[in-house]
């Protein structure tokens, strides 16, 4: 392994290390045996809906980067890059791993922005479900309806 794929790999591990992380931690939001009130979750929610449109941002962004590295990519074919490892045109093949990696870190980072996504639809699904509850247990305290 060479040393210029040690900044690749360790930005590959943070980057599952978040994924890994937030897994976790939605993980702890629907176990039922953490309990959580609704003001908690409100804030919470307030909280993701404040990052959301970033959020959104940055993952179309993300993924138009990506669709262009997969263009880019058509026209590396199996026979163009058999020829560059033939001819030791090392200036492309590094190019070419360039590339992949951009395409790598790309498709996790794509990955972490959904997780966020996903915290804070849980998020709004459990507070919503809570907020429902609560309503329904207030009302059969009123009496019959």
């Amino acid at each position: 392994m060479s040393e210029n794929s040690d900044p690749f790999r360790a930005e590959v591990l943070l980057s599952l290390s978040m994924i890994a992380g937030a897994l976790s931690h939605l993980n702890e939001l629907v176990d039922e045996k953490t309990v959580t009130i609704e003001q908690e979750l409100r804030e919470r929610v307030a909280e993701s809906e404040k990052l959301i449109d970033q959020i959104r941002a940055e993952t179309r962004t993300a993924q138009d980067e990506l669709k262009r590295l997969m263009e880019e990519e058509r026209f590396e074919t199996g026979e163009i890059v058999a020829e560059w490892k033939a001819t030791r045109r090392t200036s492309k093949l590094h190019a070419r791993a360039d590339r992949c990696e951009r395409f790598a870190t790309t498709a996790i980072e794509i990955a972490v922005l959904a997780m966020e996504e996903a915290k804070r639809a849980v998020l709004c699904a459990l507070l919503t479900r809570k907020e429902t509850i609560s309503i329904q247990v207030r009302r059969s305290g009123d009496g019959p309806s």
